[in-house]
């Protein structure tokens, strides 16, 4: 006879033993030792073969007749050695057969106060129910029906307070009973905790959850006190589900008390609870109106916690959040003079993107964090109070071309007249802008253009530009980016040139003739010096030009020129320019320790 043969006869038979009571509690304890096992496998069996439908009506039956009896505590343990042991998908199977119907009957069991029912009955519902919340079309039944999550609230309540003898009881005392009761309701806690994780992955239940009078202060409570890190995650979690719905993330950006508690959890020691409270506040940050209310907040105590956890955190993923949510809180300060400037000014901020943009090891965080970057350089210009940090901190994150939002910024800088003298007045900056101008290879381009570009709008400014003359590497740059063959084809940037890029070209040539001017002019002169870009300019003779200053500034006709003279650069490396897509919301599953991610959100 095969085991599936021998689990079906027997179930037929336990369905059958309902009296006298040793005949049931004979059947039930047979139950416990034919299930107890790690066999997956084994368990989607089981539940094909119709185990739950069983075990529900016994369940159902114990519960009518004798509640607090052991009948009721074994049913329930039998019940959820099956559900939790078994596969994501024979659970789901099984819910949708069977499971939909008993929820009114397990709400019942866990309603409070839990003396009602065998307390190894109300855990084990608890786990079953925890079971049953991964189901995608469990959640939403389970989260609406009345009485439920007022049920989970209340064991989600914080434990008993610590007694420090605990661990070492004297059976002669009360400790043993007391220490039961401390480990008991931390089981419950947990239960609870992940049971509401699970039901905030389904969209149509995150807006009433985030709305349901007493649980997110549960949720700020287990967070703050809780001593079990994995409640503490699970919270972090369910604040971090909750907040990928549209409708709730104003509502809780400006909920004082959660933003409180998502510093404190970016301060935990679990790297997957940091992960997810990061990743909560970038998503908050994506609101725009939520910006002024999450920079500001305790004086800058969430900007301060991102910067932390964009700079030292050692998981990729809560760097990955913390730089994304520096980069929203950026971009929508834009707008706003007073919060980019209050952003700006936060203490190493700019410091920190920069380092971060120069030496993590995770692409995606430089990218994020070069981003912030190009947006404070759009909004940030001479004579702000952060002007000179942020110039110091686009000429250190030069080293990285893995995209375009350096050179862009210091693009961006050169567009305001305000700047120029000051940029090129500042240590390192012509150096950062012919080292990124210099670049040879074509797939730095999205960097060599930006660059170049910032260069020609330096020279637009007179002041400058005798500085800039007397600056190898700008004249370099200007003298390849210049340069153009007589069919009217660059050497430099092969064929691909097109009409933008010629009409640049000329710009490139009327700011080389400009520098050029500059640089020949009695010190008496240079302050007055005032050439501009007029037709004039696209008469200068290129080559005159090259021949005279060959001694000084080296010619380069070919791209493995160019390459040689980036030599002594830092080396460059390609960089993705994207994120993987979406960010999901979490799920917790009854047995696993570690995150799965599913459509729906990521479990445990």
């Amino acid at each position: 006879m095969t085991r599936a043969e021998a689990v079906s006869n027997f179930l037929f038979d336990f369905n059958a033993a309902t009296a006298p009571k040793k005949v049931r509690m004979e059947a039930i304890n047979f139950a416990s030792e034919l299930f107890y096992h790690r066999d997956a496998g084994a368990h989607d069996e089981e539940l094909a073969l119709g185990a739950v439908n069983v075990l529900i009506a016994k369940l159902s039956y114990a519960y009518c007749v004798c509640p607090l009896d052991e009948e009721m505590a074994m049913t329930s343990v039998v019940l959820e050695m099956i559900l939790g042991g078994a596969s994501r998908t024979a659970v789901a199977k099984a819910f949708d057969e069977a499971g939909r119907s008993v929820i009114p009957l397990l709400v019942d069991i866990i309603q409070p106060p839990s003396e009602h029912c065998h307390p190894v009955a109300v855990d084990r519902i608890l786990s079953i129910l925890r079971c049953f919340s991964r189901v995608p079309t469990a959640m939403v039944p389970i989260a609406h029906h009345p009485g439920m999550i007022d049920a989970v609230i209340f064991y989600l309540k914080g434990p008993l307070p610590v007694i420090s003898h605990l661990k070492e009881p004297t059976p002669s005392s009360s400790d043993n009973t007391i220490a039961s009761e401390v480990e008991e309701r931390a089981y419950r806690r947990i239960d609870a905790a992940a049971i509401i994780v699970n039901l905030a992955c389904a969209e149509e239940n995150k807006l009433m959850l985030a709305n349901h009078q007493g649980l997110l202060e549960e949720i700020n409570h287990m967070a703050s006190t809780d001593p079990d890190a994995q409640a503490r995650e699970h919270a972090a979690t369910v604040i971090m589900n909750l907040a990928y719905n549209e409708q709730t993330k104003i509502e809780m950006a400006n909920n004082e008390a959660l933003l409180d508690t998502l510093v404190l959890l970016m301060g935990d020691v679990s790297p997957q609870t940091r992960k997810n409270a990061s990743a909560a506040l970038f998503t908050l940050a994506c609101v725009a109106s939520n910006t002024k209310n999450l920079a500001l907040h305790r004086g800058g105590s969430i900007v301060e916690s991102l910067r932390i956890i964009m700079l030292q955190d050692t998981l990729d993923e809560a760097r990955d959040n913390a730089a994304e949510a520096l980069f929203n809180l950026a971009r929508n300060s834009s707008t706003d003079d007073s919060s980019i400037q209050d952003l700006s000014n936060h203490n190493l901020l700019l410091d920190s993107l920069a380092e971060v943009v120069s030496r993590d090891s995770s692409p995606y965080v430089k990218n994020f964090a070069a981003k912030a970057l190009e947006c404070f350089s759009i909004s940030i210009q001479h004579p702000a109070e952060a002007h000179r940090t942020l110039l110091a901190a686009l000429v250190k994150a030069s080293i990285w071309t893995g995209s375009s939002s350096i050179a862009q910024s210091m693009r961006n800088q050169a567009d305001f007249v305000s700047n120029r003298i000051w940029m090129v007045q500042f240590p390192g900056m012509l150096d950062a802008l012919s080292q990124m101008a210099l670049l040879s290879d074509h797939e730095f381009e999205h960097v060599r253009m930006p660059a170049v570009a910032a260069i020609e709008r330096l020279t637009l400014e007179p002041s400058t530009r005798w500085l800039m003359s007397k600056h190898e590497g700008i004249m370099t740059s200007l003298t390849l980016a210049s340069f153009v063959n007589s069919a009217g084809e660059t050497t430099y940037w092969d064929q691909r040139q097109t009409i933008d890029k010629m009409a640049s070209v000329d710009l490139y040539k009327a700011a080389l003739k400009n520098l050029t001017d500059a640089a020949n002019l009695d010190p008496s002169s240079r302050t007055a010096l005032n050439i501009s870009r007029s037709s004039t300019d696209q008469d200068f003779d290129l080559d005159s030009y090259t021949n005279a200053a060959s001694s000084e500034v080296p010619m380069y006709t070919s791209n493995k020129v160019g390459s040689e003279a980036t030599s002594a650069l830092s080396p460059a490396h390609q960089e993705l320019d994207h994120r993987s897509p979406g960010h999901a919301t979490i799920g917790v599953d009854s047995k696993a320790n570690a995150p799965t991610w599913t459509s729906e959100g990521q479990d445990w």
